[in-house]
């Protein structure tokens, strides 16, 4: 029998064999260390810079959202719209912008759009990234990661609609961590869209177009997303009703949670966060097996002196704490250098993705105790976990079986009778039917790692198939939009280009159970040489075609009926679908220009003015083809 007083020799096999099989417990622990370093920097990263961005809704006053008006509204409509009747309890601010066009490199082309703010402190407040905010008319400061995109730094100078103004400062608008220049933007664009900051009189110095928006903040903060979206539609509602009665037409109308601006940063950073946790999980498990299947079969050559050990008064409970030793030391050693990396290099490597893909305020690091439970707590559990089942399975063998090394527990099945064959196809398919299980795990595994193959070989090719495509979806190599369809004195805007084609456009929304998309309905003429519909002209009222997309998105046919209703009133209109038009891969509707639910050009957009022209038209999105 074994004396207990001496002390236990198994206690020495432990360092003897991470001596003798290092290089394997080596590669093990820095890919331990990797997994464990990098999802460890993205929890201390995204944990950091979500809570940057909680702390700024209030430090730099996020908006609860902002409408648009067509006029500037004086002040007993802006207390109307705050205390009217049936009136939301809102605070309304002015947050007027300026549209121009940036010309960052100063050689007299246009470098894309850049949205110009008056520097105030009441709403939507920036933090400064380096540099200095502007404090004279010719100074401006501009967004953080479209400075990085398009190579501007602080001191250089950039060209804004023909006005020259140097750089002080880079900066990131609370209400723009994405640069998505409207709300339908299924991806922002930060090298050709671009925010800043001037003063009052560097604001004057511009004669874009002016939106007269305005920012709102509810007295009292919605408890969630549930009713604040209610506290949307009874604000909505309440706007209505008053630009209505004091003749001031609603161009826009956006709350907070709907706009990507503020939100798609931090959904995005969130899904990262879950996507990094299951990812570290699968690994871990995967790890983990390994180390299972590597001690099964140490088991299996060790197994006389397991016997000789078992029958010497050592318990299963000893031999099994010997065996877990190794994985679980060596996890916990990963996970201590993996988290120590994780809160200096790879949070570094994380804040630094972050930073070129969003315009992210400044943070600060903080403890997240979710990261060390996450990389730390669940990763050693799970390895003690499915290690200790395999090993307390292999420990139910006698000391004899041991010694016998008779560590089969299967039972001898009965044989399957097969037809009778040549001998060697019997016997392949007999090897076959014995290792079903194994061919079913490394079919899985192959099928898997192929799917994941042909996605990231077709994906290439799939992008340059529409990048050399994309030209024949559209409508036309220029499509510009009107505010209006009126100049200053009151005459139609024509134009001189010769194959010009003047169309309607209205955004109406599709309404859905879990969301309403945006959709483009075009009043066409019925000889139009862009939209070829043959028999747009034979259309009865209210007979329409869509688009392929739109088709096959809602599962319609010819002959449905669908309805569609004004985005900021209470208005629906149904259509018949008469035919489906296959050139436009957007959700879209085509109707004649007579029946048309626009009378005129679309009064929505966000561009107003003319801009110089590349060939002698327009520049604008709508009322000219």
């Amino acid at each position: 029998m074994r004396d207990r007083k001496v002390k236990n020799p198994l206690q020495k096999r432990i360092p003897r064999e991470l001596k003798g099989d290092w290089k394997k417990y080596l590669v093990v622990a820095l890919f331990l260390i990797l997994t464990i370093g990098f999802v460890s920097g993205m929890y201390v990263a995204n944990g950091s810079m979500m809570q940057a961005a909680v702390d700024g809704k209030e430090k730099y006053c996020l908006e609860d959202g902002h409408f648009e008006l067509n006029e500037k509204a004086d002040q007993e409509l802006i207390h109307a719209i705050e205390t009217g009747e049936k009136a939301v309890p809102v605070t309304v601010y002015e947050n007027f912008y300026r549209s121009e066009v940036e010309d960052h490199d100063n050689d007299g082309k246009s470098d894309g759009t850049i949205r110009v703010y008056e520097k105030t402190e009441d709403i939507n407040l920036a933090c400064l990234m380096e540099g200095s905010f502007p404090e004279t008319e010719e100074e401006i400061a501009i967004d953080r990661m479209h400075a990085d995109n398009a190579g501007i730094q602080v001191g250089d100078t950039i060209s804004v609609s023909e006005q020259s103004y140097q750089v002080t400062g880079l900066i990131s608008y609370v209400n723009y961590s994405t640069l998505h220049e409207k709300s339908t933007d299924l991806m922002f664009d930060a090298l050709k869209f671009n925010v800043a900051m001037v003063t009052k009189d560097g604001f004057e110095r511009l004669s874009g177009s002016l939106h007269y928006t305005y920012a709102w903040r509810y007295e009292q903060e919605p408890m969630d997303e549930i009713e604040e979206k209610k506290q949307s539609d009874d604000f909505m509602r309440a706007l209505l009703t008053q630009t209505v009665m004091w003749d001031n037409e609603l161009q826009d109308y956006l709350p907070r949670y709907a706009n990507p601006a503020v939100n798609f940063a931090t959904d995005d950073m969130g899904s990262d966060e879950a996507m990094g946790g299951v990812l570290l999980d699968i690994l871990i498990v995967i790890i983990a097996f390994i180390f299972a299947v590597t001690i099964s079969n140490t088991i299996a050559k060790e197994s006389q002196t397991i016997g000789t050990l078992r029958a010497s008064g050592y318990t299963k409970g000893e031999l099994v704490r010997h065996y877990l030793a190794m994985p679980v030391l060596v996890t916990m050693i990963a996970a201590v250098v993996g988290n120590l990396l994780g809160y200096t290099v790879f949070k570094d490597v994380v804040v630094s993705m972050y930073y070129n893909s969003y315009s992210l305020p400044a943070y600060e690091t903080i403890w997240n105790p979710d990261a060390f439970i996450k990389t730390t707590v669940i990763p050693v559990f799970l390895m003690l976990a499915v290690n200790l089942i395999v090993i307390i399975y292999m420990m139910q063998h006698t000391p004899l079986q041991f010694l016998r090394r008779d560590l089969k527990k299967t039972r001898r099945k009965k044989t399957i009778r097969l037809p009778k064959w040549k001998f060697f196809s019997r016997f392949r398919l007999r090897i076959i039917f014995q290792n079903m299980p194994n061919y079913a795990v490394l079919f899985a595994g192959i099928f898997f790692v192929m799917v994941m193959l042909a996605m990231a070989v077709g994906m290439p090719s799939t992008l340059k198939y529409y990048q050399d495509h994309a030209e024949n979806l559209m409508f036309a190599k220029y499509q510009y939009v009107l505010k209006s369809c009126e100049d200053e004195e009151g005459q139609m805007i024509q134009t001189d280009v010769t194959d010009a084609e003047q169309f309607c456009m209205k955004a109406l929304k599709k309404t859905g159970d879990a969301l309403d998309e945006e959709v483009s309905v075009y009043g066409v003429k019925d000889d139009s040489k862009y939209i070829r519909i043959e028999d747009l002209a034979s259309l009865k009222e209210n007979e329409v075609y869509l688009s392929r997309p739109f088709i096959e998105k809602y599962n319609l046919k010819v002959g449905d009926v669908i309805t569609l209703d004004e985005k900021y009133e209470y208005k629906q209109y149904q259509f018949k679908v008469a035919g489906i038009y296959e050139k436009c891969q957007n959700i879209a509707v085509f109707s004649d220009f007579v029946y048309s639910v626009v009378s005129g050009p679309d009064l929505s957009s966000d561009e107003v003015d003319y801009r110089k022209e590349r060939n002698g038209n327009l520049h604008d999105e709508d009322s000219w083809l």
